[in-house]
């Protein structure tokens, strides 16, 4: 299970959490947690570094790989998520705000 580290988020009757090694936990209730390896498509070995949640997406960035190569991701409901293109940006995403 990937190392969680601060990237927790309440919104929308769900708690969606991310960390190391591509990690995504998510809770309804907050005591109760589902782990989930493989959440975030073309992430292989990278983090999660922050998620948000507005207008009724959430967004995760990161990288995809071991300290490298931009990621961007989107969801509608915390649980299956999406990749987005990172344009020209080729470095890893540290910080995403709503």
């Amino acid at each position: 299970c990937g190392l969680l580290e601060t990237y927790l988020i309440y919104t929308n009757k769900i708690f969606v959490a991310t960390g190391n090694s591509c990690s995504l936990w998510t809770s309804q209730d907050g005591g109760n947690w589902s782990y989930k390896s493989n959440a975030f498509p073309g992430c292989s070995g990278g983090d999660i570094r922050s998620v948000t949640y507005a207008g009724g997406i959430f967004v995760a960035v990161g990288s995809t790989s071991a300290g490298a190569g931009c990621g961007i991701w989107t969801s509608f409901n915390g649980l299956n998520w999406t990749q987005a293109s990172c344009g020209s940006v080729t470095g890893s995403m540290f910080v995403v705000e709503a």
